[in-house]
């Protein structure tokens, strides 16, 4: 069932220290952990995107706005890349819809002027994995912070000039 965590699961993860600390917490002064947080170095294309021209234009987009915003760190890596080759996967998926449509004819027999007779409509494989791509790209959007509520009032996007589609990835949202 989607949005239900399995059995055993702890919880959301921990919140980063440098995020409770801009939103004014008690918690950030009183953890022993302060420092000792990942950097934010080695952030540059991973070799596993880097072929893939679409997860690598997310990849570009996303990483400078994520910085800014103080919610990204090296460890969130593969997070980002998982994150990156699924909207990837998505936007091939949208566009398979987009060009042939959500459902086929399904025939079978001939009809009696010699026609092939249509039995039904099914959907496109597609679909289901566009909505799959949807919900796998939700729970990672959250993980990472790049949902408004995931960061909360931690930190904002630098610059007023995000990108179109930027925090949405519903089908056909995205500008091209």
């Amino acid at each position: 069932m989607p949005g239900v965590p399995p059995v055993g699961e702890r919880g959301p993860p921990r919140t980063p220290t440098a995020i409770l600390a801009a939103r004014g917490s008690w918690l950030a002064k009183t953890r022993p952990d302060l420092g000792a947080e990942p950097e934010l170095s080695g952030l540059d294309v991973p070799a596993e995107i880097a072929g893939d021209p679409v997860a690598a234009a997310k990849w570009a987009e996303l990483v400078p706005h994520l910085v800014a915003a103080r919610v990204l760190a090296s460890c969130d890596r593969d997070s980002l890349s998982d994150y990156c080759r699924i909207w990837s996967l998505r936007e091939h998926a949208a566009a398979f819809l987009r060009a042939n449509g959500r459902a086929y004819q399904v025939f079978g027999g001939i009809g009696k002027n010699g026609e092939p007779v249509c039995k039904g409509v099914k959907p496109y494989p597609q679909v289901w994995e566009e909505m799959r791509y949807t919900d796998l790209l939700r729970g990672l959007r959250a993980r990472l912070g790049i949902d408004p509520a995931s960061r909360s009032n931690a930190g904002q996007i630098a610059s007023g000039s995000e990108p179109s589609g930027y925090l949405d990835a519903s089908p056909g949202s995205r500008t091209a």
